[in-house]
C-alpha cells in the first residue's frame, strides 16, 4: 500500500530526537492543486471584490453542486443548512455570525461516501451541528468567539465519522457518533452564572482524542462545575456505550472544574459508570479519572500537527508506542479505507508522498518539519497526514491529521 518511491523530501537537520524534512519538489505541490480543478469554485465575497460569484454565504450554498469549493473571504455572513458533499473554506477573517439570537450552521444527512468540508470560520453567536451523516464530515480550523448562552459550540448527533482538526471551540456534545480530534481547544461555555457545562460531553458516543486541552467549567454564581469530559448516560431506544481514547503526551491536557469550595473535579468523569477508556499514561490529567467500567492504560502511538499555510513551515509531532521504526505521510485526502487488524486510512492511496521516517532507539517522540510549497493554487486544498509505525514486523496506523491549506 506504501510507495516509497513516491519520497518527494529531503533530509535537512536529522538528529536521534528530530528529523526536519523539506518537501523540495514543486511537483509535489502541483500534483496536489490539480485535484482542486475537477470541481467548480463559487466565491463569496461579502465586498463584492473581483471574481466575487456571491455576496452572502447561504445563497451560494444553494447554488453549489456536490464536490465544489465554496471559498468565502473575509467578512460577516449568516449561517447555513446543507445536505449535499461540499468544500466550504474561509480566509482569514471570514466570520458566520448570527447575532443577536443563537443560530446553527447545519451539516445534515450526507450519505455514505459522501464527503464534507468546513475550514477556517469564525463563529459568532453560532453553533455547528452535524446530524445523521454517514459520510465523512472534516471540520479544520474553526473557533468559537462569542456565544451568548450555555449551548454547546458543537453538536455531532448520529454521524458515522467526524474528524475535527486544529479548532478552538466552547462545549462539544458528541451523541451517537464516531469522532476523532487532534490539537483542539475545548473550554466552558464562558457565560459567568452557567459556566459549568464540561469541554466534551459524551452520549453514547465514540470519541478519539490527541494532542487537545480540554477544560471543565468551574462553578459560577449559580452554576456548577464539570468535569472536563463527561460521559452521561444513554437512555431511551437504542441507548449506545461510549468509549473514549485518549493519545499523546503532555501535549494532552485535560482538567476538570473547580468547585466554590476549591474541591477539584475529575477530568474524566463517566456518570453512566458504563463506558471504557483507553488512556495514555503520558496524558496531563487534572482532577484523575472517575467511574469508568474499564480503563486500560497503553502507550499510544499518535501524531499532531499546527496548522499548515503554503510557503511556511508545519511542525508534525509524532509519540510513540513501541515501533522501531515509523513514517509519516502526506496526501490528499480520501474516504476512509478499512484495514482489518490496524484501524482506517484516510489519504489517496493513489497520491501519497512519505515526508518524514525516523526510528525510536530513544526518548517517546519525533517531530518533522515539512515545508509547503508557496503556490496560490493550493489555497483551500484539504490534506492529511498519517503515519505508519513498524515493531518486529507488526504496523500499527496512527490517527489521521486533516487539515485545510491557507
Amino acid at each position: 500500500m506504501f510507495d516509497a518511491k513516491k519520497a518527494r523530501c529531503s533530509e535537512r537537520a536529522p538528529s536521534s530526537r528530530a528529523l526536519a524534512l523539506t518537501m523540495t519538489c514543486v511537483c509535489v505541490g502541483a500534483s496536489l492543486a490539480a485535484s482542486l480543478t475537477a470541481q467548480q469554485r463559487i466565491v463569496v465575497d461579502a465586498n463584492n471584490g473581483v471574481g466575487t460569484n456571491f455576496t452572502t454565504l447561504p445563497p451560494a450554498i444553494a447554488a453549489a453542486k456536490d464536490g465544489d469549493w465554496v471559498l468565502v473571504r473575509p467578512g460577516r455572513y449568516q449561517p447555513f443548512v446543507t445536505s449535499k458533499p461540499l468544500n466550504v473554506v474561509a480566509e482569514v477573517g471570514a466570520v458566520i455570525d448570527s447575532s443577536p439570537a443563537n443560530g446553527r450552521v447545519e451539516i445534515k444527512d450526507l450519505k455514505v461516501g459522501q464527503r464534507f468540508l468546513l475550514a477556517g470560520f469564525i463563529f459568532d453567536n453560532t453553533n455547528v451541528m452535524v446530524q445523521r451523516c454517514q459520510g465523512l464530515v472534516n471540520l479544520s480550523g474553526l473557533a468559537t468567539n462569542k456565544i451568548v448562552s450555555s449551548g454547546n459550540a458543537l453538536n455531532v448527533d448520529e454521524s458515522d465519522d467526524v474528524v475535527v482538526h486544529g479548532c478552538a471551540l466552547k462545549y462539544a456534545i458528541l451523541r451517537h457518533s464516531n469522532v476523532q480530534v487532534s490539537d483542539c481547544i475545548f473550554a466552558t461555555s464562558g457565560i459567568p452564572d452557567v459556566l459549568g457545562t464540561p469541554g466534551i460531553r459524551l452520549v453514547g458516543a465514540k470519541l478519539s482524542l490527541t494532542a487537545c486541552t480540554v477544560v471543565g467549567g468551574s462553578a459560577g454564581a449559580r452554576g456548577a462545575a464539570a468535569a472536563g469530559i463527561q460521559v452521561d448516560v444513554d437512555s431511551g431506544t437504542g441507548a449506545r456505550v461510549s468509549s473514549l481514547r485518549i493519545f499523546g503526551d503532555a501535549s494532552t491536557a485535560i482538567a476538570g472544574g473547580v468547585l466554590a469550595s476549591s474541591t477539584q473535579l475529575p477530568a474524566l468523569q463517566d456518570r453512566s459508570q458504563m463506558a471504557s477508556l483507553e488512556l495514555d499514561p503520558r496524558v496531563a490529567l487534572q482532577g484523575g479519572a472517575d467511574g469508568f467500567a474499564t480503563t486500560t492504560m497503553l502507550r499510544g502511538f499518535s501524531l499532531s500537527c499546527g496548522y499548515s499555510f503554503i510557503g511556511h513551515s508545519a511542525t508534525l509531532r509524532l509519540v510513540r508506542k513501541a515501533e522501531q521504526v515509523a513514517a509519516i505521510f502526506l496526501s490528499k485526502q480520501s474516504n476512509k479505507v478499512s484495514l482489518p487488524g490496524l484501524g482506517a486510512w484516510y489519504l489517496d492511496l493513489s497520491l501519497q508522498f512519505v515526508v518524514a521516517a525516523t526510528g525510536f532507539p530513544n526518548g517517546d517522540s519525533f517531530v518533522g518539519i515539512v515545508t509547503l510549497p508557496a503556490l496560490p493554487a493550493l489555497q483551500g486544498l484539504e490534506i492529511g497526514y498519517q503515519a505508519v509505525g513498524v515493531d518486529q514486523g507488526a504496523a500499527t496506523i496512527s490517527n489521521p491529521v486533516l487539515q485545510v491549506l491557507r
